[in-house]
């Protein structure tokens, strides 16, 4: 008798739909200012980082390609959110730092991101919230280690 999807088959499934949910809200909720949710949390490193960043320092702490970032940061740089510059340091570099567009909105984007997490967390207690993240960040550890699927074949 076929009682559905085991535990090992299901978690992959679960957080792709979680995170196209979570996407599609962010999306929803930052178009007031003409930003997605990527963009935001690109914003939000920037933020962290003192309001500027090289484009090799995003791609890491995204684990994104190189194009990637080219495109979010060019679309950025459209609506007037950030500049790009040439480190003069190492030529090759680029440096992406916020506009006084971006810090006027940096507050509400922040607020936005923390509603977002409440809605998200709705319902746990402190402990399992705690929980939560400890596993996410074991099974974020775990995927680091994963071959791609064309990786794997070659083995």
């Amino acid at each position: 008798m076929n009682q559905g999807p085991t535990t090992d088959d299901h978690i992959g499934f679960l957080i792709k739909t979680i995170n196209d949910r979570i996407r599609q809200n962010a999306d929803l909720a930052f178009s007031e200012f003409d930003l997605t949710g990527s963009q935001v949390n690109y914003l939000a490193y920037l933020t962290e980082q003192g309001g500027s960043a090289s484009q090799k320092s995003i791609e890491d702490y995204f684990n994104v390609s190189h194009p990637t970032v080219i495109g979010i940061v060019f679309r950025m740089k459209e609506k007037g959110y950030v500049t790009v510059t040439t480190d003069e340091k190492d030529r090759r570099s680029r440096i992406v730092t916020m506009t006084q567009k971006a810090y006027d909105v940096k507050k509400e984007l922040n607020l936005g991101r923390i509603a977002m997490n409440e809605a998200i967390l709705q319902g746990f207690s402190g402990d399992e919230k705690e929980q939560l993240l400890s596993y996410l960040m074991r099974i974020q550890k775990n995927t680091e280690s994963l071959a791609a699927p064309s990786e794997r074949r070659k083995q």
